[in-house]
């Protein structure tokens, strides 16, 4: 599975960054967020994941063992505790 970038004008819906989604709706923090973006998971979780650092708990629904690899890694530099069920990262927050 790959991602494939494609112009607004081609795009079926938005594709929106964290970032972006708390900067819209103005949230200081988001309690749980949920992840499933068919097979994006790499990009999102390796390029900037400081978005990471305003979430209590995160759920992936991943679709490679490499984007597990990059929603774990990442979910430990920001504290996480990192627990796995099937297709399923689920990133909490220790205590």
């Amino acid at each position: 599975m790959y991602v494939q970038e494609v112009s607004p004008d081609e795009a079926d819906c938005d594709g929106l960054s964290p970032q972006t989604i708390a900067s819209r709706f103005n949230l200081p923090y988001v309690d749980i967020f949920k992840v499933d973006i068919e097979g994006a998971e790499m990009a999102l979780f390796t390029e900037d994941p400081t978005w990471l650092s305003v979430c209590g708990v995160v759920y992936v629904d991943v679709h490679s063992e490499d984007a597990a690899r990059a929603v774990t890694t990442a979910g430990r530099q920001y504290g996480f505790n990192c627990h796995r069920y099937r297709e399923l990262c689920i990133l909490s927050r220790p205590g």
